[in-house]
């Protein structure tokens, strides 16, 4: 009996790695730095994306259209992040922003966004840009 659990696991989870339906989830958060960058919360979880913007203990929202929707899934599909070392950047430094990663069940740090490989650095920088942009009223 277990022979044909562990048959229809390998098989399973086979099946979802070739059909792209295998779950994942990522959360990329950055908090608040010594600069005037702002902290954000990024989510992806199948082809729902997510990105909130923090501001003084409240998240908001931040609308993205389809195009920007597609951008990020595509950027979130490039990165095999699995992959990814456990740090990148420079550990005793305190004045470069710092970038937590999950991936399912894998961490990554990175400090100081031209410390990560190039694919992440692409996500990383898009992010950025849209938070930038957005107005928040306080």
């Amino acid at each position: 009996m277990a022979i044909y659990k562990s048959i229809l696991l390998i098989l399973f989870v086979t099946l979802g790695c070739k059909s792209g339906t295998l779950a994942y989830k990522v959360t990329i958060d950055r908090p608040v730095c010594f600069a005037s960058c702002r902290a954000y919360t990024f989510t992806a979880h199948k082809n729902n994306i997510a990105l909130h913007v923090n501001l003084k203990d409240k998240s908001f929202p931040v609308p993205l259209s389809s195009e920007q929707q597609q951008t990020f899934n595509t950027l979130v599909q490039r990165i095999k992040f699995s992959a990814l070392d456990p740090f990148y950047g420079r550990k005793n430094v305190y004045d470069i922003p710092e970038v937590s990663i999950q991936y399912n069940q894998t961490k990554t740090t990175v400090k100081g966004i031209s410390y990560a490989p190039e694919k992440l650095q692409t996500l990383l920088t898009e992010i950025s840009r849209i938070v930038q942009t957005i107005k928040i009223e306080n």
